[in-house]
């Protein structure tokens, strides 16, 4: 590499000449030191840049009866805690020995598998730091020791390994039902007439009205029965013979 300096007289031509020097000077030590452009040159590098950050990797391993799960980078299945708020991290004290956090220092980033969305880093309080999928809190189990197990999938109902594919519902929550394809024939029913909706007035109150007892009926007289007439019977005349007539 050809390395060219101003003269002498070109540095007394002003100000331009003289920080042509300085720079020129600054770059010939980054080189020889092997490091950047030092600070306040043009050029140089902000000193946050120096920082460290650390990228977690997230990997996937297949686990029988359970699926492509997500796994920490030494091949460990992480799980969710279903009684996690979004965003949060419930699982801490004597909790948190059986079901590690899967926590980073603050600053880390995340990556994950090609065609895995979703990661990140959660802040879940007293100055900790989660990973976190879709914002839900990740965690490891004491229990598994090695890639390919899942011994805490399902403990006590509320601890799932996380899926590649995205979080699982819990098998307690109920499946969704196909239609069927037979027509229903609706059923009309009948609302009784006391469950219409249409309020009921009370009927006023009415006084019936008052009623004549029926007169007493005449008291009839028996007929008085008469006794049959008697009938004297006619007298004969009487005939006397006399005369050799008839008479009357």
């Amino acid at each position: 590499m050809e390395l060219t300096t101003a003269s002498a007289g070109d540095a007394h031509t002003g100000p331009a000449g003289l920080g042509a020097l300085v720079t020129g000077a600054a770059a010939l030590a980054a080189l020889a030191l092997g490091i950047g452009a030092p600070v306040g040159v043009a050029g140089a590098t902000s000193p946050h840049a120096h920082a460290r950050v650390t990228t977690i990797h997230v990997s996937t391993a297949t686990v029988a009866h359970v699926g492509t799960v997500l796994t920490t980078s030494s091949g460990l299945t992480l799980y969710r805690y279903t009684s996690d708020p979004v965003g949060q991290s419930d699982c801490t004290g004597t909790c948190a020995t059986f079901w590690p956090p899967f926590t980073v220092a603050k600053g880390d980033r995340v990556a994950g598998p090609k065609g895995v969305k979703g990661l990140s880093v959660i802040d879940v309080g007293h100055r900790r730091w989660q990973v976190a999928f879709h914002d839900v809190a990740l965690y490891r189990f004491a229990g598994d020791t090695k890639k390919g197990q899942a011994k805490g999938q399902a403990v006590d109902g509320t601890w799932f390994a996380v899926l590649k594919s995205g979080i699982p519902v819990p098998p307690s929550a109920p499946a969704a039902t196909t239609p069927t394809t037979q027509p229903v024939t609706p059923t009309r029913t009948t609302v009784p007439a006391t469950q219409s909706q249409t309020p009921v007035m009370p009927s006023p109150v009415t006084t019936p009205p008052a009623t004549t007892p029926p007169a007493t009926p005449p008291t009839t007289q028996p007929p008085t029965t008469q006794p049959p007439p008697t009938t004297t019977p006619p007298t004969q005349p009487s005939t006397t013979s006399g005369g050799g007539g008839i008479g009357f």
